[in-house]
């Protein structure tokens, strides 16, 4: 894929943003002050080192005027390069990457849809069922205390299985192991 570049809003001039999530500081002149002559240098083209926030968003922090302000890669990305019209107020990562901010994972979307988005990447993490490891009962023995809803008693289903009660009655309210 080919990268390509457009100003940061607000920093026109002084900083670029590419579709790839890459930021760059342009060429600049500045003064230096040296001892009682001041002479100006040029600060050339650089890379911006991102910096991984306490949320895992990637950031940079970028000077106008002398004064210092963060702003996520992933908003800066989406701004620049992807389309608004319904003035959506949030960037989504839709690989739930948040490292990855290419142009074609991310898209802009509403504050519930970002929130729900997150909570099925969550789900999907979590182990469940006898893939969790403080699991004592098997897929099988699910399915046969289920066949004794009914017959037997919850706390005689309990310690034939060695189980508590309370799990029995969960899992016969459809509570837990849902899926089996």
């Amino acid at each position: 894929m080919e990268e390509i570049w457009k100003d940061i809003i607000g920093y026109e001039g002084l900083y670029e943003i590419s579709n790839l999530g890459n930021v760059m500081a342009k060429e600049k002149t500045v003064p230096n002050v040296n001892g009682t002559r001041i002479m100006e240098r040029t600060l050339p083209k650089r890379l911006l080192k991102p910096q991984s926030d306490r949320y895992g968003y990637f950031k940079v922090n970028l000077y106008r005027h002398s004064k210092m302000t963060a702003k996520t890669i992933h908003r800066l990305v989406g701004v620049a390069f992807i389309p608004n019209p319904e003035n959506k107020p949030c960037i989504n990562h839709i690989d739930y990457n948040k490292g990855n901010n290419f142009i074609e994972n991310l898209e802009w979307c509403d504050h519930e849809y970002n929130y729900n988005h997150s909570k099925d990447r969550i789900k999907k993490s979590m182990k469940s069922g006898e893939n969790h490891h403080t699991t004592t009962l098997t897929n099988e023995q699910v399915i046969e205390i289920k066949k004794l809803k009914g017959i037997k008693r919850n706390f005689e289903i309990a310690i034939m299985f060695g189980v508590s009660q309370p799990l029995i009655c969960d899992i016969m309210k459809g509570k837990k192991w849902k899926y089996v």
